[in-house]
């Protein structure tokens, strides 16, 4: 081995500094690298690199001394490193736990003394079960390299005589990519080994044969012509007390109150229990609670809150044994008044989601339904005025404007030459609230729009002029980035740090108050960003009338989509 180990090192020479060793091969993050950067490094190397990171790294050595006869930590690629972690302790652990045989032959050679006849029986069934059962540290290494393909690195680093480092080299960075590409099954299939190979580990359990052991002997120490009263009683004492721990946990589990059991049935299995063979009972296991896990504290809940448990966990059960049930509640008064109510805010989102959504309201109906959402929900908390929103163009363009059959509207530039401005012809009440949802669309690289108000004059209406005085939000759309542009008036980041968007369609809410100088967009449906009409501008909101909504276009097929239009009495 160290003659092969030599040989490796006199081949494997850094490209970089000719007269260093090859120390280290990168196994991590090799997807993000350079194509012509090397996955080798030798010491001159690593003192180069100012961003080096050792965890990226295996030593050569640790591949060709222990990758035919251990786990190797940090290969191959997988999601969960800690898996490799895990899977490498159980091969300590397997190394310090060999002779799983010879310890159960052991033990009852040491028993067979007391009471050989009796257990011979029971030694050849442990003795068979061993072998079937229990952890083995070779297979689990087999099972690892057939996984991993650690053979096949470390055939790589071993079988190189004649070649140069670069040929080598590109051999690994084909290895490594292909590995990288099975990232996701070899995570799957090293962590199906770790959980098999822990519930192996985990299933010798040599304290409990020993508990019984001492059980046995302590009986046999306890034979005395001498005080043998007090020696029994001490012992009654002892046993009794710890049946009675027993006793009270198996009640205290068993008295929990979803189950709902009577008094006569708990008195009863009471004095079942006590009645038990002592011997049984202490030989029950202490651990009683998976790991990690403890009993829901069911006694802290009221009648009633029990009562929506159970009724919940009915609906739960009901709803997969009849197919019937769920479009009943489909159909049922609460749950189309509960969609009804938002509606609106379902639509925001895509077919998948609000799938997702209408499932999650059917399965948790139970408590939905308890609430009056007929008091919660009338006409006058929301008006939809979007019938009423109806689009001009100041002068003959290249916008197209139509009107959809659910009276949003659609708005879209044919042309990248010039923007082209329309308005609505609904002027604003300044002591209502309005909130009102677009969808902008964007493909050309020149594209703009400009959504905000525009202030109408009486004698310019009928002439379709409106003054712009930079109450809008302006968007650019660069590098597949939906962004803000730098000289919109609605520009105040009250929530967030940036505004744009890596896509070409963006949802915005316009929210406007103008008796409290409120002009407000945010992102939808996240509502994640939020920007307001720039301070020194807010003036304009008291002092301007006839403010009306506009909209302009600027790039072929651009599109603004006026989806909603309502007055609220807040801002939710």
């Amino acid at each position: 081995m160290d003659q092969l180990i030599q040989d490796k090192d006199k081949i494997l020479k850094c490209t970089k500094h000719k007269k260093k060793q090859i120390e280290l091969i990168q196994v991590i993050d090799t997807q993000n690298q350079n194509q012509n950067q090397s996955f080798f490094y030798c010491t001159g190397c690593i003192f180069e690199d100012k961003s080096f990171d050792n965890s990226n790294y295996l030593q050569l050595d640790d591949i060709v001394d222990e990758g035919h006869k251990s786990v190797i930590k940090r290969w191959p690629p997988i999601n969960d490193y800690k898996i490799i972690e895990k899977l490498s302790d159980l091969c300590l652990w397997g190394d310090a736990n060999v002779g799983i045989q010879e310890k159960i032959v052991d033990f009852f050679d040491k028993l067979r003394r007391e009471i050989h006849c009796k257990l011979e029986i029971m030694q050849k069934k442990m003795v068979d079960q061993s072998l079937e059962n229990t952890f083995s540290k070779q297979k689990l290494v087999e099972q690892y390299q057939d996984i991993s393909n650690i053979i096949d690195l470390r055939n790589l680093l071993l079988n190189q005589e004649g070649q140069s480092t670069e040929k080598v080299q590109e051999r690994y960075k084909a290895l490594v990519r292909e590995m990288e590409q099975k990232k996701d099954q070899s995570t799957s299939h090293l962590q199906s080994l770790l959980n098999l190979s822990e519930i192996l580990v985990a299933n010798i359990n040599f304290e409990h044969a020993a508990q019984m052991r001492q059980k046995i002997m302590s009986q046999i120490d306890e034979i005395t012509f001498f005080n043998q009263h007090l020696a029994q009683n001490n012992s009654l004492e002892a046993n009794n007390s710890s049946c009675q721990q027993i006793v009270d946990q198996i009640l205290t589990l068993v008295s929990n109150k979803t189950n709902f059991c009577s008094d006569t049935f708990l008195l009863s299995l009471k004095e079942q229990l006590q009645q038990a063979n002592p011997l049984l009972l202490t030989s029950i296991s202490r651990q009683i609670f998976q790991d990690n896990k403890s009993p829901i504290d069911f006694y802290r809940l009221n009648e009633e809150q029990l009562e929506q448990i159970r009724e919940y966990v009915h609906h739960s059960v009901k709803l997969i044994e009849d197919k019937n049930y769920e479009n009943q509640i489909k159909d049922s008064t609460q749950m189309k008044n509960f969609t009804s109510l938002i509606a609106s805010e379902l639509d925001l989102f895509d077919d998948d989601s609000r799938l997702q959504l209408n499932k999650f309201f059917i399965e948790v109906f139970p408590f939905l339904k308890k609430v009056n959402l007929n008091s919660k929900y009338s006409s006058n908390n929301i008006q939809n005025f979007l019938p009423l929103i109806n689009f001009k163009q100041l002068y003959p363009s290249n916008l197209v404007i139509q009107k959809n059959r659910d009276n949003s509207s659609t708005i879209t530039s044919q042309t990248n030459e010039s923007a082209y401005y329309c308005f609505s012809d609904l002027i604003l009440d300044a002591n209502k609230k309005y909130v009102f949802r677009f969808q902008v669309k964007m493909k050309s690289p020149i594209s703009f729009a400009f959504i905000g108000l525009t202030r109408l004059h009486p004698q310019e209406l009928a002439h379709n002029h409106p003054v712009l005085d930079n109450l809008s939000l302006i968007l650019t759309y660069e590098n597949s980035f939906i962004k803000k542009h730098a000289n919109s008036g609605i520009d105040n980041q009250l929530k967030g740090s940036n505004f744009q968007f890596k896509s070409n369609e963006l949802l915005l809410e316009l929210r406007v108050d103008l008796s409290n100088k409120i002009l407000q967009i945010l992102d939808l449906p996240n509502k994640e960003t939020m920007l307001a009409l720039s301070q020194n501008l807010e003036s304009l909101l008291l002092l301007e009338k006839n403010l009306v909504i506009y909209v302009s276009l600027r790039g072929e097929q651009s599109e603004c989509n006026l989806l909603e239009a309502k007055q609220v009495h807040q801002f939710l």
